[in-house]
């Protein structure tokens, strides 16, 4: 016997017992004049599967491979990039660093990716931000 009408016979099986549930738990909340419909015959005929209808193999999609940049070909504007945002003083660098690198790849030869050819509200990584906004977030880190 083909898997198909295996398939088709047990879905037919359980959709009966769910009908006999039903038919069990809701047969007082049928109107009188429509009882006469709400058999387990009558449901097993109108509801009934005959076949089942096979889909191409389906294709997953591809996991999302993280497309690695290297330093030169990225961004060079400031992200906070997390909540709270980073702001440490760098003792190898003798220096606070705010927020993060954008992460995407420059655009038309510029210094900045699509997002921030045009603004860059957190200005410049490696600069001092335009605002002061970041300075209740520092930490020393030793």
């Amino acid at each position: 016997m083909p898997i198909d009408d295996i398939f088709v016979q047990l879905l037919n099986s359980d959709m009966e017992n769910m009908f006999k549930q039903i038919i069990e738990d809701y047969k007082d909340k049928i109107p009188k004049e429509k009882q006469k419909e709400f058999t387990l015959e009558n449901l097993n005929r109108i509801f009934k599967i005959s076949e089942i209808k096979r889909i191409t193999d389906p294709q997953l999609p591809k996991p999302h491979e993280k497309k690695v940049i290297e330093d030169c070909q990225r961004c060079i504007a400031r992200i906070w990039g997390s909540t709270p945002p980073i702001a440490y003083y760098c003792h190898q660098k003798k220096k606070y660093i705010y927020g993060e690198r954008c992460s995407r790849p420059r655009k038309d030869g510029g210094d900045y990716c699509g997002l921030h050819k045009n603004r860059q509200p957190h200005g410049r990584y490696g600069e001092l931000p335009p605002h002061e906004h970041f300075e209740k977030y520092l930490v020393t880190e030793n």
